[in-house]
Parts: C-alpha cells; structure tokens; sequence
C-alpha cells in the first residue's frame, strides 16, 4: 500500500530492526518508560490486573552496584553495568522501590514472585541476573511490543 511504502521510505523499522534496537535501548531515562512498561504489562490481558497507579520504574541491576551486585556479574560488572542499566530487559514496575533498593536478585526475586505485576512474576524464573538475562528478557519484552504496537507488513 501506499502508507506501506512510505513508512519504508522515511525509514520505519521491520520487527526484526525493532528488536535489535529496543533490546539495546536507553529506556529509563525518557519520558515514555513508565508508559511503555505500563502498556507492555497490560498486554497480558488478566482479568484480575494490577493497580499500576502507585508504581514506579524498577532497575532489576540497580543504579548502584553493590559489592555483592559486582560479585554476582563477575569480572565484567562495570562493562555490563554500563550498557546493559537502563534497558528495557533491567527494568520493571514496582510500588516497592525503597524496599528493593541494591538488594541482591535472589532477595528480589523472591519479591517478584510475589507480585501482582506480570512482569515481575515472570522475573522469578530467572536464578540469576546478569548480561545474558537482561539481553533474553529485552528480546522477550520487544517481541511483545511488536504485538502492542504493530508496523506495516513488510515483505
């Protein structure tokens, strides 16, 4: 179609494109963060959804890296901490922000399991938290922003 071709020619990302920027993406600091975990946790579609309107963007890796958080990423820690802090795949929804804090991920976990967002349930199946993790969670979290916000067809 004509809107097809001029997305295409203005430069509008196939899904495989998308992917591979949003995994990468400096969510936390826009504005949109909130609203786009927001949607993207509303995407599931639960009869019973949580109230979303006293929660707050989460960093799973915190913005401070403890000694234990350091221990835990390995030699790598500040590379990973560098690139990998405020991507979608380290962030969440959480209305218990001052209790996680730099928590280590297993104390966190145990909190996510418990929680009734989505996003979070979800964190629990993870045993650890690191680079492999965020960039798995990234992609997962992209695909289904593929769903929420859907492009053109693309041959």
């Amino acid at each position: 179609s004509e809107v097809t071709a001029f997305l295409k020619k203005k430069g509008f990302p196939s899904d495989d494109r998308f992917i591979e920027k949003f995994v990468g993406y400096d969510l936390a600091p826009s504005n949109y963060s909130k609203s786009i975990l927001e949607a993207l946790e509303r995407s599931h579609q639960h009869k019973e959804a949580a109230d979303l309107s006293r929660v707050q963007v989460e960093h799973i890796m915190p913005q401070t890296l403890s000694d234990a958080w350091k221990q835990d990423l390995g030699d790598d820690a500040e590379r990973i901490y560098a690139k990998w802090l405020h991507t979608p795949g380290n962030l969440t929804l959480s209305a218990y922000n001052p209790e996680m804090r730099n928590n280590p991920f297993e104390i966190k976990r145990d909190e996510y399991q418990r929680s009734n967002v989505v996003l979070n349930r979800k964190l629990s199946n993870y045993q650890e938290w690191g680079e492999k993790q965020i960039q798995e969670r990234g992609r997962k979290l992209a695909q289904r922003a593929t769903k929420v916000w859907p492009g053109p067809p693309f041959e």
